[in-house]
């Protein structure tokens, strides 16, 4: 999912009502869930599922954690 679309998405919850569900998984699951919906077998950092825009945003957020937490290092990121 392009970055420029989650951001979009996050403003107008901001502005506007939304549903927007964040869930931490871990390597297992993350790769389990990139598998099914994105035929790709590995974990991946983060999956975007979105059920509607409008009239209300509503969106799941699945973040891997330990993929978060391997990108960060090797980026020099803070988590």
């Amino acid at each position: 999912m392009p970055r420029h679309k989650v951001i979009r998405w996050l403003r107008a919850a901001l502005q506007d009502d939304a549903e927007i569900t964040v869930r931490i998984v871990d390597a297992t699951e993350g790769q389990a869930l990139n598998r099914d919906y994105r035929q790709k077998d590995c974990p991946t950092n983060v999956l975007t599922f979105v059920y509607a825009q409008e009239p209300t945003v509503s969106a799941d957020l699945v973040l891997c954690a330990p993929v978060v937490a391997q990108e960060a290092g090797e980026q020099g990121k803070t988590l």
